[in-house]
């Protein structure tokens, strides 16, 4: 099976020829970036093409914004989406030592890096589903 990235060129025509269902959305998110339909959301967006099957790539682009959703960014995804979700746990001092390891992960997450991330097959969205490849 042959895997290729795209150039933003190539990819709006296959967009532009195909019958996927979602051709239209990412057709637009490539012309007008991620962020006009995603406000906290800024990402390179490319499309990758591997057997047959268009498959969006993102990366983020401003790992230093502080609202980066958890659909770009694997730090908000694991450190902030999780502390946010603590109060629901109705337990204060357990809130308070998970709220601590949290945070130690998210800083050791940033400093590795973790925003520097290429997110394939992903549609801005909470869950993504594959295109049927061929193993």
């Amino acid at each position: 099976m042959s895997a290729r990235l795209l150039a933003l060129g190539e990819a709006l025509a296959r967009l532009g020829a195909s019958d996927d269902p979602h051709a239209p959305f990412l057709a637009a998110m490539l012309r007008d970036g991620t962020a006009a339909y995603v406000a906290n959301a800024p990402a390179a967006l490319h499309l990758f093409e591997a057997g047959g099957a268009l498959i969006p790539v993102t990366t983020p682009v401003a790992a230093s914004h502080p609202d980066l959703s958890y659909v770009v960014s694997p730090h908000a995804h694991f450190a902030r989406y999780s502390a946010e979700e603590l109060h629901k746990l109705n337990n204060r001092p357990s809130e308070a030592l998970l709220r601590g390891l949290i945070a130690g992960v998210g800083a050791g997450l940033r400093a590795g890096g973790v925003e520097r991330v290429a997110l394939v097959n992903n549609y801005l969205l909470s869950t993504n589903l594959w295109p049927p490849l061929a193993p």
